[in-house]
């Protein structure tokens, strides 16, 4: 059975749940709680606090733990995309090294051919015209 407990004596109040619970009356009996019962409802209110504050910092451990999950994707995240970006980075600075060389190659072949034409051509005439 639930009682009900109202104020009784508001000279005697006090702002501590303690002293409110001793001075509360049953309205229908006018009885106060026995020395057990106000022991029975300090040590529920203490253990109800006990658990909701228990259950506050799970919930706060709980919201780290998911922060630090969110930090961790994100820096795993940002890390892979830079490699990728390197990987990118250094594939084009090969092609363009090999673009580069193979451009250099082909100049210094066609102007080796050029000399050798010019060469043989210089010569045809040398010895048509002195021959």
């Amino acid at each position: 059975m639930v009682t009900t407990l109202v104020v009784a004596d508001m000279e005697r109040f006090t702002s501590d749940v303690l002293g409110m619970m001793m001075i509360a009356r049953d309205p229908e009996t006018g009885r106060g709680m026995s020395d057990d019962e106000l022991r029975g409802q300090v040590m529920t209110l203490m253990l109800a606090g006990h658990e909701v504050s228990t259950a506050s910092r799970v919930i706060v451990v709980v919201q780290v733990e998911i922060v630090v999950v969110v930090v961790v994707v994100v820096v795993v995240v940002v890390f892979v995309v830079v490699v990728v970006i390197v990987v990118v980075v250094v594939v084009v600075v090969v092609v363009v090294v090999v673009v580069v060389v193979v451009v250099v190659v082909v100049v210094i072949v066609v102007v080796v051919v050029v000399v050798v034409v010019v060469v043989v051509v210089v010569v045809v005439v040398v010895v048509v015209v002195v021959g």
